[in-house]
């Protein structure tokens, strides 16, 4: 069967039938015991693995059933049916798994669909992998808790609920053989509770795999795998470090069915092994597709932060703003008016909002709003080096934390947003302008030679180093921070192609284009980004791909140059597999936030935020309108349907129209964690009922809306497409970066 290149072939093998994946006459993938079952002995944390040929083979040109059986130690009898068929890319690999006769000592069973590269070594290093939202090339920038984050160890394996899309891909490093395995619209079920349960459990109902890679010590090779039902090595997230084990009963007559897709290729680079296949598995998914009212979701949301809107009187200041957050069960306010310039926080970000929608229903309350709180900004986080302070506690005192550029650009972003409105409005905007602008000049004479900047400044514009440790000591961890690291360096690109287009100072295209430059040759080689979530330690994450994509979006806006169109579509594709595309059912709430969820919510549409664990939210709500560009710049389908998906699904986590019970119908749940199928969320543990919005979780749903709004007429991108694709084009070409003068 043909998959891209390559042909899967059936052949004899040791008296029996095994598998090859071949290009011409080259084999780059065997499975020469294509039947491996794990069976687990009654009473004991141990298994076996059987591993055999097929037996028997029948086939009708389209299809190909093989067969074969398991006889265990303890002479349980069980045959496993695999059925494949292909479309030409994608093969398709139907297993049933059925006992015939049980023996009394083997408790359960668990499978593999495994293929060895024949032209590595017993070590994960002879390949560059992709698990969505999980494992990216390799463990460089992992977290120091990821499953990936060392490769001493035998086995490297995650359930399908902590992934994006349920699938890994491998790639050969010296022949570009590539390689995935996954599942494609899988049914994940379980009764029990992984949170709550032991490290090795046999249900019958458990109905979830895993994905990743096995090292073969007996051939001396590496293998690409799927295992049903799941096991985790070398831990779980919950486990205590250790391995992590379903099975399925071995008991008379049952048997248990799944199916994986296989796709082969040869590829010229990582990127490319994991654009395609990455594109090619979403593609193939039937995915749901919400039919949000976008609409109500602005107008909701934008009520609830008006609601929130506070001013506190300080010795220092007149605080006004949003208060850090509160409880989605009862809107009770969690801090006060402790606040965040960007970030979690996006204050500023909520002034422009506050002004727009003012400007737009003749709402002058929601004007003097959004003014009252770009002049607190604008007046007071400035400091002579151009860095900003960024985080005000609620008794008008800045925190002497460290200036991270993600911060700083969420504000000053904001702040030409409020420049921009009030220019179209006639209104002053100087002092705003002038802080945005001595940000983008300590940009521009803090770059780096070769174009990029460091994480996290000091208040006197240096990095934040060790000789900081005296005064931000409380903040300081130099393996968790890493301030000196540069790979936080697409941030302020979209912000200063912006700020070029607002002032016309070449000097910030300038610094834009050379940390692109920086990007395309450093970056983008990796495969991944990391350092925007700054509530953590430095590690990969998805935040990180979205602002190098809105950075490559802005710079080819402006220029028209295919590099940057190239660097975009990578950063797009790396962080779009970090939201989950599918759906399963959580098992368990201990509060009714987790039950209205679990009845009225949906995973689809929630990304994974970091590496390192199962957290998900709705940040990629934020991405809509860019996603949607790319599709109207390359014609690519993939980008048009990741834009509806983002658009939509993510609305189903907010509450909108009243289903989810919270406190007022703009709030949603700032982050969970249902990957064990259980459900967890953030905010206080002594709560009776946590879960905790954040102003971030408002922004990042009215800021696309606003924005397709302003550039095509219609909030939605299936209005917008069936607009005639030159007045489309016309209409982005006006818009630019975003930053031109209204």
């Amino acid at each position: 069967m043909k998959s891209g290149q390559c042909l899967l072939t059936v052949e004899p093998y040791d008296g029996g039938y095994r598998v090859r994946i071949k290009s011409g006459d080259t084999v780059m993938f065997s499975s020469d015991t294509p039947v491996s079952l794990m069976i687990r002995t009654a009473g004991r944390n141990t298994e076996k693995e059987y591993a055999v040929c097929y037996e028997k083979l029948e086939g009708d040109g389209r299809t190909l059933t093989a067969t074969a059986t398991v006889e265990t130690v303890a002479e349980s009898l069980i045959r496993v049916t695999d059925r494949y068929y292909g479309d030409g890319e994608l093969v398709t690999l139907e297993r049933t798994v059925k006992t015939e006769r049980a023996s009394g000592s083997d408790e359960g069973f668990s499978s593999r669909v495994m293929f060895e590269y024949v032209g590595g070594t017993p070590s994960f290093d002879c390949m560059d992998w992709f698990v969505p939202g999980v494992w990216n090339k390799d463990p460089v920038m992992d977290s120091p808790e990821g499953v990936a984050s060392s490769y001493g160890v035998s086995a490297i394996t995650v359930k399908d609920t902590r992934t994006g899309l349920p699938m890994v891909t491998a790639r050969g490093k010296d022949t570009g053989a590539t390689l995935s395995v996954g599942r494609i619209n899988p049914e994940i079920s379980s009764d029990i509770s992984d949170f709550r349960a032991k490290s090795h459990i046999t249900d019958e109902n458990y109905l979830c795999g895993s994905v990743g890679g096995v090292i073969r010590k007996n051939s001396g090779t590496v293998g690409i795998c799927y295992c049903y039902p799941a096991s985790e090595e070398p831990y779980g997230y919950f486990s205590d470090g250790k391995p992590v084990k379903r099975y399925h009963p071995v008991k008379d007559g049952f048997s248990s069915s799944y199916t994986v897709t296989l796709r082969a290729d040869i590829t010229d680079g990582y990127n490319e092994a994991v654009m395609s296949s990455y594109m090619s598995y979403f593609s193939a998914s039937d995915i749901y597709y919400f039919d949000a009212d976008v609409g109500a979701a602005y107008d909701e949301c934008i009520k609830t932060m008006l609601d929130y809107y506070g001013t506190k009187k300080t010795d220092r200041m007149t605080i006004c703003g949003l208060p850090y957050g509160c409880f989605v069960s009862d809107g009770h306010v969690e801090s006060d008016l402790t606040m965040e310039m960007g970030f979690v926080g996006m204050e500023i970000s909520a002034a422009y909002q506050f002004m727009r929608y003012g400007y737009l229903t003749g709402n002058s309350t929601a004007v003097s709003y959004g003014e009252a709180m770009a002049d607190m900004w604008a007046e007071n986080s400035g400091l002579p080096s151009g860095v900003l302070k960024t985080y005000l506690w609620s008794n008008g005192v800045f925190d002497s934390m460290p200036c991270y550029l993600r911060r700083m650009t969420d504000g000053m972003e904001g702040m030409l947003d409020c420049c921009r409105i009030a220019m179209s409005n006639g209104k002053e905007y100087k002092t705003w302008l002038s802080l945005a602008e001595k940000y983008a000049d300590f940009l521009v004479s803090r770059q780096n030679p070769d174009g990029s900047w460091y994480r996290a400044y000091d208040y006197g514009g240096e990095v934040f180093s060790d000789e900081s440790v005296k005064r931000y000591h409380q903040y300081y961890d130099k393996d968790g921070i890493n301030p000196s690291s540069k790979n936080s360096t697409p941030i302020p690109i979209r912000f200063l192609v912006r700020m070029y287009e607002f002032t016309g100072e070449e000097k910030y295209r300038t610094a834009a284009e050379k940390a692109a430059g920086y990007v395309i040759d450093v970056l983008v080689p990796m495969g991944k980004y990391g350092g925007a979530t700054v509530d953590g330690h430095e590690r990969t994450d998805k935040e990180t791909g979205v602002f190098a994509m809105y950075g490559m979006n802005s710079l080819y806006a402006l220029t028209g140059e295919k590099k940057y169109l190239d660097a975009a579509e990578q950063a797009a594709v790396y962080a779009a597999s970090w939201m989950m595309v599918y759906d399963y059912k959580i098992v368990e709430s201990t509060v009714k936030t987790g039950e209205y969820f679990i009845e009225n919510a949906s995973l689809s549409g929630q990304s994974l935020i970091t590496s390192g664990h199962s957290t998900v939210d709705g940040f990629m709500a934020y991405t809509y309108y860019d996603y949607f560009r790319l599709y109207l710049w390359t014609g690519n389908v993939f980008y048009y349907d990741f834009a509806r998906l983002a658009e939509n699904n993510s609305k189903r986590n907010l509450n909108y129209d009243g289903r989810l019970g919270y406190a007022s119908k703009g709030l949603c749940l700032e982050a969970i964690n249902a990957a064990d199928f259980f459900f967890i969320t953030s905010g206080n543990a002594k709560a009776d009922n946590p879960g905790v919005w954040l102003p971030w979780c408002g922004i990042a749903h009215i800021e696309p809306i606003s924005i397709m709004t302003d550039v095509f007429g219609t909030a939605r991108v299936e209005d917008a497409v069936k607009q005639p694709a030159s007045e489309l084009a016309e209409k982005l070409k006006a818009f630019g970066a975003g930053g031109r003068r209204k």
